[in-house]
């Protein structure tokens, strides 16, 4: 089965690149080109992971991210940033909801190690409810 990923970035060439890269390594991909789309998106598609690019820090896109992370908490959420001096890891995550941030510019390996890390770990989580619900 194909993961899917949803990508959310204003750079268009940057969503062409990414989708094509990413359906050589076989993932399913969509990409709105805004906000606007991508809560609807997320409950047609039901992706297995969301990567979100904010590109300044008073972004709309960290509202996004909070918003997402409220209705969907089981989706991990990856952050792309130039900012890493700004936004550290531990605030993208307690603050808004981020699950792990990879700093820009970045290598295609460095997405592929964080997403499998971020699914891999999701997987487990959802291994440890089942059995804690299975248990009498």
């Amino acid at each position: 089965m194909r993961k899917s990923i949803l990508l959310i970035d204003d750079d268009a060439s940057i969503r062409s690149t990414f989708k094509k890269l990413m359906k050589k390594y076989r993932y399913s991909i969509q990409s709105p080109s805004g906000n606007a789309d991508a809560l609807q998106i997320i409950e047609r598609y039901k992706p297995q992971i969301i990567i979100v690019e904010v590109s300044i820090p008073s972004s709309t896109r960290l509202k996004l991210i909070s918003s997402i992370k409220e209705r969907y908490p089981e989706i991990p959420i990856l952050v792309t940033t130039v900012f890493s001096n700004i936004f550290t890891s531990q605030e993208l995550l307690e603050k808004y909801g981020s699950d792990d941030q990879l700093s820009k510019p970045f290598k295609i390996t460095d997405v592929l190690i964080k997403m499998e890390n971020l699914l891999d770990r999701q997987n487990r989580k959802n291994k440890m409810e089942s059995n804690r619900c299975q248990m009498p």
